[in-house]
């Protein structure tokens, strides 16, 4: 219904509307409409990579001087609580640099876990001189 219709208000740039809409999105949702198993695979997928392309879409127009301060005038709140935490990526960032600290963490127990077996299974060795 919406497909062709784009919407702006003031501060924010015609070009930056584009980067807000996913053509292959929307295709992949027609075909999972029509219940295709493998089409709503397909639209997950699209989906991912939408969010993505959205979320760099946001992050670029958050940091568009014009943009800011079209907003600035308007509610300054918004530009402090909203836009830069867009601008720096916001939560998918905070997920991901969690994740990483975890998977760092993971890997840290993981060495010593290995060290320790490694020693233990020597401590066992029945052919081990003692």
């Amino acid at each position: 219904m919406w497909r062709d219709v784009m919407l702006r208000g003031a501060g924010f740039p015609a070009s930056d509307l584009t980067a807000l809409a996913s053509p292959a999105l929307a295709a992949a949702a027609d075909l999972a409409a029509g219940g295709d198993l493998t089409a709503a695979a397909d639209y997950r997928h699209a989906y991912d990579r939408a969010v993505d392309d959205l979320r760099a879409g946001v992050a670029r127009t958050a940091w568009s001087p014009g943009f800011r301060e079209g907003v600035l005038w308007q509610k300054q709140a918004v530009v402090h609580h909203h836009l830069d935490k867009a601008a720096a990526g916001g939560p998918r960032n905070a997920q991901l640099a969690a994740l990483r600290k975890e998977n760092a963490q993971l890997k840290r127990a993981n060495g010593v876990l290995r060290t320790a077996s490694a020693f233990f299974a020597a401590q066992l060795d029945p052919t081990r001189p003692r």
